[in-house]
């Protein structure tokens, strides 16, 4: 029931403040209590059930929050779809996770029926049902009966290494890691909160530890001056940006000096896909607030390692090769352990484990892949890292990433670092091919800056220069565009396939 909880008990704090907005305008708690109320009754004379699986298929805007909130007042599972998948895809996963029907925007649901396959009843956000909501009295019959061990949602991973996994996570994960987030950040009174994490990714879970504390919510518009309108407009002082987008600002911000972010911003939240120190250091620079790194999965329950604004460089000092992902949250415990799962001490390279309440319940139908993630109530993550004497964890690379040349490993996100420190790379992504004389060997694959006219043979002296042969690429592409996800990580996949 912790969505329904926290609906009632900001309801009765706050409920004149501001709880959600878009782009189309904003809810006060109040308003947005008695809209849950009347959607979750609607939704259940529609015939929604406790267990039932409903997909969401819809760009981001208020009302995908307010379906959470209602199917976990009702205690049905939210299974959010990627709307920038085909209709194929949707089908497959709504299969996978047996919906009961789909909720979203009707053109997105137009889309989803140009495929036989997907079945189940379909519910727009223009239909009756969520139609007149507002200002509403209907309530439930009765009650439901909502434990905190009943699963809420079903969220399915960005595939970064192979098929889709649905992750099912409970009521008491959500708390839990809400929490534990709050109790290691402690947002003021106040707080508003422009997300620029997808509301159908794992990601969403920060958005709903920041609305458990009070805060409002901001759901902009996917460009970078629609996310700095918002954040005016709003007088936010929080952001939560995925690199890609954080560098999208930064370059707005540039190019548009007149359009100006606010003096209320005092922190930027960032994570989802690796940051790089150079633009850590310009958007420190060019925005002026405190940053904290974020790093977290969805089968960990969302966000349980943070490195504070205190702890980040000086952008205009010494910076580091790259910064600590920091200390794991209160509720969550994090160690490294070696090939055969023993924890290794401080400064040891291995792989990121963790436990705690707010962990997965598992993976939809699929046992096998269950078992293989955890070890003796521990989380494989598949995240290379090691602890430092402060108990700050530090991220070196995925452990399905790591290229095995001759027996000894190498870890691309080394070597991305240092292609990226040369003046005339602008993005770039180190993967595995085979060689029959060594095993694996690492491509490099380069975006130039444009206009830039690089030789490969300048490319591979610039590595030669700054690490060990045995690392060197075995040869360097230049290439357009790296493909990338909706939280900004490359898809290696697709750059293998």
């Amino acid at each position: 029931m912790w969505l329904t909880q926290l609906l009632e008990r900001n309801r009765q704090c706050f409920g004149a403040r501001a709880a959600l907005a878009d782009m189309r305008g904003a809810l006060t708690w109040d308003e947005l209590a008695l809209r849950v109320e009347a959607l979750a009754s609607r939704l259940a004379a529609h015939g929604v059930r406790h267990g039932d699986r409903v997909a969401v298929l819809s760009r981001d805007r208020k009302e995908v929050v307010e379906t959470y909130f209602a199917l976990g007042r009702i205690g049905a599972l939210f299974v959010p779809l990627d709307p920038g998948l085909v209709s194929g895809e949707i089908a497959e996963l709504a299969a996978h996770a047996k919906v009961a029907g789909i909720i979203g925007e009707r053109d997105l649901l137009e889309h989803a029926d140009q495929h036989a396959a997907v079945g189940g009843w379909r519910l727009a956000f223009e239909d009756a049902v969520f139609q007149g909501v507002a200002g509403s009295a209907e309530s439930l019959d009765s009650e439901p009966h909502v434990r905190t061990d009943d699963p809420v949602a079903i969220l399915y991973t960005s595939a970064t290494g192979g098929h889709p996994k649905g992750v099912v996570v409970d009521h008491r994960s959500v708390k839990d890691i809400s929490l534990g987030w709050l109790a290691a950040t402690a947002p003021p009174p106040g707080t508003v909160l422009v997300t620029c994490g997808p509301l159908f990714h794992g990601t969403v879970v920060l958005a709903l530890a920041h609305l458990a504390a009070g805060a409002t919510l901001v759901i902009p518009g996917p460009r970078a001056e629609d996310i700095v309108s918002a954040a005016r407009t709003h007088q936010a002082t929080h952001m939560w940006l995925v690199p890609e987008t954080l560098q999208g600002v930064v370059d707005h911000l540039a190019t548009q000096p007149h359009d100006t972010l606010p003096a209320s911003l005092t922190e930027i939240l960032y994570g989802a896909a690796p940051l790089s120190v150079d633009l850590y250091a310009a958007a420190a620079r060019s925005i002026g607030c405190g940053f904290r790194q974020v790093y977290g999965l969805t089968e960990a329950g969302g966000p349980l390692v943070t490195l504070g604004p205190d702890e980040h460089p000086d952008p205009y000092g010494r910076l580091p090769e790259i910064l600590p992902a920091g200390r794991v949250i209160p509720g969550m415990s994090v160690r490294v352990c070696d090939a055969e799962g023993k924890p290794l001490p401080e400064g040891h390279t291995g792989e990121v484990q963790i436990r705690g309440d707010g962990r997965m319940r598992g993976y939809w139908r699929d046992p096998a892949a269950t078992a293989a993630a955890s070890v003796g109530g521990w989380l494989r993550t598949g995240d290379l890292g090691y602890l430092d004497g402060d108990g700050r964890l530090h991220l070196v690379d995925r452990l399905t990433e790591v290229i095995i040349r001759n027996g000894r490993n190498i870890y691309p996100a080394e070597i991305e670092r240092v292609l990226r420190r040369h003046a005339a790379v602008v993005d770039a992504a180190v993967v595995p091919v085979t060689d029959g004389d060594e095993g694996e060997v690492p491509l490099a694959l380069v975006v130039l800056a444009h206009g830039a006219g690089v030789a490969r043979t300048e490319i591979l002296g610039h590595l030669a220069d700054a690490m060990a042969e045995y690392k060197i690429p075995k040869d360097v592409r230049i290439i357009e565009e790296l493909p990338r996800g909706s939280t900004g990580k490359v898809q290696k996949k697709l750059l293998t396939a």
